[in-house]
């Protein structure tokens, strides 16, 4: 008989696309029931990791745990209220999208829990995460990209620049979010502002782009 891997599904999270993990912990979770023993963990808006009754995740509820950052636990799910054991997961698998989940920093935890997990590791995943710094990394490697800018905050000046030299239409978005969370595009000047200010309530830093009208291509990627 073989035995059914227990897979800690982190999904919710602290970012802007809490709602958007949730679906997507929802469809990877009934992917792996078949398969696997599904162990949900939702991480709430405040942070907390909450363990549920599997396979199904719900978008509430669940036993407050932490994950100790000391691979001599094993990697085992504890309970906040008194450190019991509640269970102890073959692998984690982080669903989490944007900011604290996406960004390193659970990986981060993972890498010092020394348990097995899903996806990209901490440098791959910081990096991906930062628009600025993605798109730094492009231009090293030498792959053609089009014309943007980085803000830091609100600065008429440089904004007026920015209408110059990039024109429009422009993509306006957070650098640190995903999921078109924040986004907008921009047809007229007058409206630059309003963009940026939704950017920045997501972020510190905006990214601005040029649009381009060109045909979307993703691809996703399966290794080691």
């Amino acid at each position: 008989m073989t035995t059914r891997a227990k897979v800690a599904l982190l999904f919710g999270g602290r970012s802007g696309e809490h709602e958007v993990s949730l679906r997507s912990g929802a469809s990877v979770a009934q992917a792996l029931a078949a398969r696997h023993e599904v162990l949900p963990v939702l991480v709430d808006k405040a942070g907390r990791w909450l363990l549920q009754d599997g396979p199904a995740p719900q978008a509430s509820g669940g036993t407050p745990v932490f994950l100790a950052p000391t691979p001599g636990d094993l990697g085992r799910l504890r309970r906040t209220a008194d450190g019991g054991e509640m269970a102890r997961p073959d692998v984690y698998f982080p669903v989490l999208h944007g900011t604290f989940g996406e960004d390193g920093t659970v990986q981060g935890l993972l890498e010092l829990a020394a348990v097995a997990y899903v996806g990209a590791g901490v440098v791959a995943s910081a990096a991906a995460m930062d628009k600025e710094i993605m798109k730094a990394l492009f231009a090293h490697a030498g792959l053609p990209q089009g014309p943007y800018r980085v803000l830091r905050g609100r600065d008429g000046a440089e904004e007026a620049l920015i209408l110059g030299e990039l024109g429009l239409p422009l993509f306006v978005k957070p650098a640190n979010l995903g999921s078109s969370v924040a986004v907008t595009k921009v047809k007229r000047a007058e409206d630059l502002g309003r963009a940026l200010d939704l950017a920045f309530a997501y972020d510190r830093k905006a990214m601005v782009e040029t649009a381009i009208d060109a045909r979307e291509i993703e691809v996703s990627v399966l290794g080691n």
